[in-house]
C-alpha cells in the first residue's frame, strides 16, 4: 500500500463556492506549483476549475431536481505521496493525472496539482461529484479509500516505484516516515496513518475503535469522536 494516499468528501457547509474554493485555492498555490506550472485540469481549464464545477451543479439541480442542501458533497480530495527523491515534480503531476483518470473513469471534471515546495512529493486531486453527463453523482462505497490504494499501487508497480507491502507500526516506523525519509511525521499524520493502518482489518465501526485502542489510542466520546496518541498532549 502506498503511504498517505488518502480520499475525503468535500461538503458544502455554508456556501458552496467558498467551500470549494478554499480546497482549489490551496493545491493550487503557485508556491507550492512551479508558479503554476504543475497543475492539470480534466474536462476543466484548472484556473476556472471553481466556476466550471459550480456550473456543473447548477445544471445536475436542474436536470434532476435533486439538493441535499448542507450535506452536499461537492466534490472529493485525494492526496498520493511517493518515497523520498524517487520521483520528479513532473512525474508525480503525471502520476496524479493517471490515478485521477483510473478512479473517476474520466467521468468526472477533474483538477491535479503537484507540490514542489516540500521533500515529501506528492500530489493534489480534487473531482466533481458531479458527472460530465450532469445525471448522476460519485458514488463512494465502503473501504473505497482501500480500494484507491491498490490502483495506487498498481500503477507505482508499472512505473517502477517503491511500495510498502504488509506496513507494520511495530518496527519502529510507519508508512509516512518511510516516504519521507527525513523528520517523524507529526502527530496529526501519524494519527491518520494509523486509521490508515487498521481499516483493512476492521469488520465495523465497533471493531475500529477497539482495533485503534489496541494500538495505544485513546479515544474521548462527546459530541464528535476525539482521538489521542501516547505521544500526543491533546486529543484530536
Amino acid at each position: 500500500m502506498i503511504a498517505t494516499t488518502w480520499i475525503k468528501a468535500l461538503h458544502k457547509g455554508g456556501s458552496m463556492a467558498s467551500a470549494l474554493s478554499r480546497s482549489i485555492d490551496y493545491i493550487e498555490d503557485s508556491k507550492k506549483t512551479n508558479n503554476g506550472n504543475l497543475l492539470y485540469g480534466y474536462e476543466c481549464d484548472q484556473l476556472t476549475a471553481q466556476s466550471e464545477f459550480l456550473l456543473a451543479k447548477r445544471i445536475y439541480s436542474q436536470k434532476t431536481g435533486r439538493n441535499q442542501g448542507e450535506n452536499d458533497v461537492i466534490a472529493y480530495h485525494i492526496r498520493m505521496s511517493f518515497k523520498y527523491n524517487e520521483v520528479t515534480p513532473e512525474q508525480t503531476l503525471e502520476l496524479g493525472k493517471e490515478l485521477a483518470m483510473r478512479w473517476t473513469k474520466g467521468k468526472h471534471q477533474f483538477v491535479v496539482a503537484a507540490h514542489s515546495n516540500t521533500k515529501n512529493p506528492h500530489v493534489h486531486i480534487i473531482y466533481n461529484s458531479v458527472n460530465l453527463e450532469h445525471n448522476g453523482k460519485f458514488q463512494d462505497f465502503k473501504r473505497s479509500a482501500i480500494v484507491l490504494r491498490k490502483i495506487s499501487d498498481q500503477i507505482c508497480l508499472e512505473n517502477g516505484l517503491s511500495i510498502i507491502e504488509n506496513p507494520s507500526l511495530s518496527k519502529g516506523y510507519n508508512r509516512i516516515e518511510y516516504l519521507r525519509g527525513s523528520k517523524p511525521p507529526a502527530v496529526r499524520d501519524q494519527l491518520r496513518d494509523l486509521i490508515d493502518y487498521v481499516i483493512p482489518i476492521c469488520k465495523d465501526f465497533d471493531s475500529f475503535l477497539l482495533a485503534l485502542q489496541a494500538q495505544g489510542v485513546e479515544i474521548k466520546r462527546g459530541k464528535q469522536l476525539s482521538f489521542k496518541l501516547t505521544n500526543a498532549k491533546r486529543f484530536m
